[in-house]
């Protein structure tokens, strides 16, 4: 097996908070596929306000997506990057492919979260949420 791996997740959905679950959505083309379904596990780590650069790095598809991001191995053996605002370890406990994209629910076995404002893309532009209070 190939670890670490990554992608980038457009969509990302709680399913269940007991036990508590979610979804991905993975274009089959993508080479995390295979890996996630040969694995049977993944990660999900929210990026900061202020890890675009760690976005973009992801997005442009580098051979070896970690080799010069700074992270940790969590429970599952995923990588988990430093100073995300939080993270979800996944097992894989469903998989339904539909047209070109896979489906994977997963069950969240560990988890972290910092107080730090997440980073989000909308309409092609990197924004964050307003802290409140």
């Amino acid at each position: 097996m190939d670890f670490p791996y990554s992608l980038i997740i457009m969509l990302r959905q709680l399913i269940s908070a007991e036990p508590p679950s979610i979804l991905i959505v993975v274009n089959q083309k993508n080479r995390s596929h295979a890996l996630i379904q040969q694995s049977g596990v993944y990660t999900v780590n929210v990026l900061s306000a202020g890890q675009e650069s760690l976005a973009a790095h992801f997005a442009s598809g580098p051979a070896s997506p970690f080799a010069s991001v700074a992270h940790t191995y969590g429970t599952n053996r995923c990588p988990i990057i430093n100073g995300c605002t939080s993270y979800l370890e996944c097992v894989v406990a469903a998989q339904t492919a539909f047209g070109t994209h896979s489906i994977f629910l997963g069950r969240v076995i560990a988890s972290g979260e910092r107080d730090d404002v997440p980073l989000l893309y909308h309409d092609g532009q990197f924004r964050s949420l307003a802290q409140t209070g």
